[in-house]
């Protein structure tokens, strides 16, 4: 049987239009205020490729006003096992592949509900295996390598993006015991004997995942 595409509205293609202008206009530039101790210095190391390679996903859902976050957070968990049915599947391909669940008629005055749905659905989406980020105009999350900078993940149109972990999540996730088992049950090998396994690129994350792993070790 042949599957049923989804409808696109005209409302969806003006969206869209927007997020993938704001995605490339402003996720993959270098921007100063990013201070990564390492390059590049683009606000997503990822994003072009991801766009590139076509791995970019967007869904719309104009019925939510962000009046529930319930629903949003519903709607959100709903996509993680299409998520990951979806291509590319080669291992080396994984980190390209992101998609963003776009609520374009959030109100103003709700646009909160994406922080707090990001704050309760996180531990779910992370033992998943995936990383969850919320983006909206007045969203006030801090740089990872520059807390002054609280703007980083502000968007014109209000979405939360989902994608795979990486290696480099570890900078996320080593301040919650849960959410660093997740990572460690995934990485933790390429940490063995020193870091004997990871690229030089990578040997910055030893430190942190080690402490970590330390902070948590009398609780296994």
């Amino acid at each position: 049987m042949r599957k049923i595409q989804s409808f696109v509205t005209t409302e969806d293609v003006i969206a869209a239009a927007r997020v993938l202008a704001w995605a490339r206009n402003y996720l993959a530039r270098e921007e100063e205020k990013v201070r990564r101790p390492y390059p590049p210095q683009t606000v997503c190391p990822y994003v072009e490729a991801s766009i590139k390679a076509n791995s970019l996903y967007m869904v719309f859902h104009n019925e939510l006003n962000g009046e529930d976050a319930g629903s949003i957070a519903d709607v959100i968990l709903g996509y993680v096992n299409p998520f990951k049915e979806a291509p590319p599947f080669a291992r080396h391909e994984q980190a390209l592949k992101a998609l963003l669940i776009v609520f374009p008629n959030i109100e103003e005055k709700f646009l909160g509900a994406l922080d707090e749905c990001h704050r309760t659905i996180k531990p779910k989406i992370v033992k998943s295996g995936l990383m969850i980020g919320q983006f909206h105009p007045r969203c006030r999350e801090e740089a990872i390598h520059n807390p002054e900078w609280n703007a980083i993940s502000r968007s014109p149109v209000p979405l939360v993006a989902i994608r795979n972990m990486t290696l480099h999540d570890i900078m996320f996730l080593h301040d919650d015991e849960q959410a660093f088992r997740a990572y460690e049950s995934r990485f933790g090998s390429r940490f063995a004997q020193g870091g004997a396994f990871l690229y030089p690129y990578h040997k910055h994350l030893i430190t942190c995942y080690e402490r970590a792993k330390s902070a948590y070790a009398d609780h296994q």
